[in-house]
């Protein structure tokens, strides 16, 4: 499923809301400090589109998008899958990973990547968006976030004491992908990269 498909997805999903009282969570509860209203859950849907959520692809092109509730003591996150939608609570966490799961569906989180069993079947997913990346040249060092949102690829960059620049992808040749506005460009190649601001270009190289 394209990520366009997951807000038709959403679509349908508030639809059947409206439409019946039965909810879509099918192996989970509701994030239990809500009450179980249509309005409740279409909340926690709409936050699958915020720009914080995660996008993550399986080894046969499903798409996946999940929602970490981290800043709170009762951590959750909300799971869109190709069929369902999930919300489960943190069962265990360490440096670099959490478990989360109820009623045998498990999403364990892991640097990058995902073991995803929902119960029937498990499968690895891989973290599409967003990416951090880190590049330095002699004078300069930029962090680059590529993000997936609203079908579209971007990348902000950040640069110490400027102000930081949010790009779309105006160009893709693999392993060529370019990314650019009326005045600055920001072109990647492998572990390379180049910024042109206004006709002057610097080079870089990936750091992480």
């Amino acid at each position: 499923m394209t990520y366009k498909g997951f807000f038709t997805a959403i679509a349908i999903t508030v639809s059947l809301l409206a439409c019946q009282k039965k909810t879509v969570y099918d192996a989970v509860d509701i994030y239990h400090s809500l009450q179980p209203t249509k309005e409740a859950e279409i909340a926690l849907i709409d936050k699958l589109k915020d720009p914080k959520a995660y996008v993550y692809r399986s080894q046969t092109g499903a798409m996946y998008r999940a929602y970490y509730l981290i800043d709170q003591a009762d951590k959750k996150v909300i799971i869109q899958s190709p069929e369902h939608i999930f919300i489960l609570p943190q069962k265990e966490t360490w440096a670099k990973g959490a478990i989360y799961e109820k009623n045998k569906v498990i999403w364990e989180a892991q640097d990058n990547q995902i073991r995803f069993n929902s119960g029937d079947t498990e499968e690895i997913l891989y973290q599409i968006s967003p990416i951090v990346k880190n590049y330095a040249n002699e004078t300069e060092q930029i962090k680059v976030t590529a993000t997936f949102e609203n079908d579209k690829n971007y990348v902000l960059l950040e640069r110490k004491d400027l102000p930081n620049v949010k790009l779309a992808q105006c160009e893709h040749h693999p392993p060529k992908i370019k990314y650019c506005n009326d005045s600055i460009s920001w072109e990647e190649e492998k572990e390379k990269a180049a910024l042109t601001i206004q006709g002057i270009t610097s080079t870089f190289e990936q750091k992480n």
